[in-house]
């Protein structure tokens, strides 16, 4: 039954463009496109860390003797079927490198090819991709991506930003290896962090544009400073904040040539954080109709607890969602990507021994998305912020590597029902069905759903009309190509509530509210749908008698329910394209009915 309240009946821009478009992933990261929601909530789910870290050091220029370690400024890129790349980060006595490791199976095993492009002390086969030809010069890296923009020239298909000769840099490859740089003179200034760049196809009213997260300078919104929190002005203050704008089709002439320029800031620290934390990094990345940021937030020590080193400190990630790309917030502000075990060596400043991400972690940037999980990975190491990277330590070597963080396909968030066995809906605002060139056109929803009543998906038109009904779904399926049934025009009176009349409060022989008893001719009247044999009241046969349905010579026997009229209806599989054009051209909305279920994404696909 649709819900009374519902108010909206006009087929707005909004809920058009995410119901109304065909081949476009709907992320239920918040409630928008939908009119009317009960008893559901937007809940957000975390990865499974996977163990042993996939990438180490191993290598004299990645800390594999000892004298660095892989940082936190990684990214990962899924260039085909068959070949998975993580560009990670290394820093140590040697400088700052960005290196690349290679997985042929799914990310199950890793190598560091020998690429011939960048020496380290005499040695060619090194997997160092940049700073070109080793040369430093302020290098620190950002980030590599495959480019989106359909105008895209093969021979700069993979591109890269990275903070270099005096500021942010873009570098062109054709093969995600050999990259030039694209740009001498500084783009932007004064970022000092991971930036990031990618081609966003909904930037600038869905004609696509490139776009940039990096890092501001502004204190955050906590009512007090850490100074005052920690009783001491012997602190760096925190003061790092996430700004970001649109570029444009050209992707070296950014409007924005200092980090701090006004009126860029999009995220920052609130009244709700700790008054000692800001956000180091962004980790902007967009998945469907939607945006993930998973912010490394920086946790600032005291000159005590850091043991006399200044801007010291802990770093852990979260994650945080945008529907357009600026207005950002969080579903939940515990940690994406927690911590591991461990605790402060000792006499010893920057460390955090244990699990080889004690002190630090952060994601790297990009995803991977397989046919039924989402593979993204996390940073960790026991170096906190301040730590010196690559100096002896007494106590023995320190650990640092990415390991596979696996979630469900597109897992991130879902709208679950709140309450355990009772029902859960959401309605969609009216939109017309998407157009589809081809033969299928079908929803696909991202669910999971308890044993037990499980989940149903209806389709109404303006005046209330059912058009569609889903078969029921009790299952657990990344893409369930929803199956319908649609009304044949002929109608049937079916008996409903089926009960003992004793069963019911009250006097014995009475049935409950809204209830009557089954009224016969003859003993085949009471038959139920469903079922072989006549009703049964506790197992006895329940006999046409005297005109109702009851168990012959028991007092309160009778059969209680009443009429229902109902539609009947023919199954047409899932294909949409088979209700009648008259029909599926005009607005609909739809009614998912849940139970005990999550629902992560839905999309239209046209085939």
């Amino acid at each position: 039954m649709i819900l009374a309240s519902l108010l909206v009946t006009v087929v707005t821009a909004n809920a058009q463009d995410i119901w109304g478009t065909s081949n476009s992933l709907h992320v239920f990261m918040d409630l928008t496109g939908l009119s009317d929601t009960q008893n559901v909530y937007i809940e957000q789910h975390k990865p499974t860390p996977l163990n042993p870290p996939v990438v180490t050091p191993t290598k004299p220029w990645d800390g594999g003797d000892g004298n660095g370690a892989i940082a936190g400024y990684c990214s990962v890129v899924h260039v085909s079927v068959d070949d998975i790349r993580i560009y990670y980060d290394t820093f140590g006595t040697y400088g700052r490198f960005l290196c690349v490791a290679v997985s042929k199976d799914n990310g199950t095993t890793w190598t560091k090819p020998a690429l011939g492009l960048v020496s380290f002390e005499g040695d060619n086969g090194t997997n160092i991709i940049l700073p070109p030809n080793g040369t430093d010069k302020g290098f620190e890296p950002g980030m590599v991506f495959m480019d989106d923009n359909p105008d895209c020239l093969p021979q700069e298909k993979f591109k890269a930003v990275m903070s270099w000769n005096g500021g942010a840099t873009m570098f062109a490859s054709a093969d995600g290896f050999k990259f030039t740089p694209m740009n001498m003179e500084p783009l932007l200034k004064g970022s000092d962090t991971q930036d990031v760049v990618f081609y966003d196809k909904m930037a600038n009213n869905n004609s696509g544009a490139y776009v940039y997260y990096g890092r501001s300078h502004l204190r955050g919104g906590q009512n007090i400073t850490c100074a005052q929190a920690m009783g001491t002005s012997s602190v760096s203050e925190p003061g790092r904040s996430v700004n970001h704008f649109v570029i444009g089709k050209n992707v070296t002439n950014w409007p924005v040539h200092s980090a701090d320029t006004p009126g860029y800031t999009i995220f920052n620290t609130d009244t709700v954080d700790p008054p000692c934390i800001d956000i180091y990094t962004s980790v902007a990345t967009p998945l469907g109709d939607a945006y993930f940021l998973f912010p490394m937030m920086y946790n600032h020590f005291t000159l005590i607890q850091s043991q006399g080193r200044g801007n010291d400190g802990l770093l852990e990630a979260r994650m945080a969602v945008s529907r357009n790309g600026h207005n950002v917030s969080y579903v939940s502000r515990e940690p994406f990507y927690a911590r591991g075990m461990g605790h402060n060596r000792k006499n010893n400043t920057g460390i955090f021994e244990g699990d080889f991400n004690a002190a630090s972690t952060a994601v790297a940037r990009g995803m991977v998305h397989l046919d039924e999980k989402t593979l993204m990975f996390g940073f960790g190491s026991q170096y906190t912020h301040g730590g010196y990277v690559g100096f002896s330590h007494q106590g023995g070597p320190l650990l640092s590597g990415l390991q596979t963080l696996e979630l469900r396909k597109h897992g991130f968030v879902s709208v679950s029902t709140s309450k355990s066995n009772i029902k859960g809906t959401i309605m969609s605002s009216y939109f017309i069905l998407p157009k589809c060139e081809g033969t299928q056109l079908q929803m696909d929803l991202n669910v999971e759903s308890a044993i037990g009543l499980g989940l149903t998906v209806q389709l109404w038109d303006m005046k209330q009309n059912l058009l569609a009904v889903s078969d029921l779904f009790t299952g657990n399926e990344v893409s369930w190509a929803v199956t319908w049934n649609i009304p044949s025009g002929n109608t049937s009176k079916v008996w409903v509530n089926k009960g003992c009349a004793y069963e019911y409060p009250g006097p014995a022989d009475k049935c409950g509210e809204g209830d009557g008893y089954m009224y016969c001719n003859k003993t085949s009247d009471c038959l139920l749908p469903g079922e072989k044999i006549p009703g049964t009241c506790h197992g006895i046969h329940v006999e046409c008698t005297g005109g109702i349905c009851a168990a012959p010579n028991i007092t309160g026997g009778e059969s209680c329910g009443h009429y229902e009229t109902q539609k009947q209806m023919t199954p047409i599989g899932s294909n949409l394209l088979d209700i009648p054009v008259e029909v599926r051209n005009n607005p609909m909305m739809w009614q998912i009915d849940m139970y005990n279920s999550k629902l992560y994404t839905t999309q239209f696909t046209c085939n």
